[in-house]
């Protein structure tokens, strides 16, 4: 199964004009996915287009195969 979520984390930016370091939100999307033999599969991206589209690359060719080839592989 596989999924993208939006989620946020705290990072340190420097203030261009002031100079000051502050927190500040950054939002990220993480996709993951298992294989067959249950491995998880995480990456990080700015953009959930580019999360989505990793995602369709790494998910089609195991959808694709057929069900007995894969669990050979195992």
């Amino acid at each position: 199964m596989a999924s993208i979520k939006k989620r946020t984390r705290a990072a340190r930016r420097k203030d261009a004009r002031t100079g000051q370091v502050r927190e500040v939100e950054v939002e990220y999307w993480r996709a993951r996915y298992r294989d067959d033999g249950g491995k998880e599969y995480v990456r990080h991206f700015d953009r959930g287009v580019d999360a989505q589209k990793w995602l369709d690359e790494v998910t089609t060719p195991l959808a694709a195969e057929p069900m007995s080839r894969r669990r050979r592989r195992g």
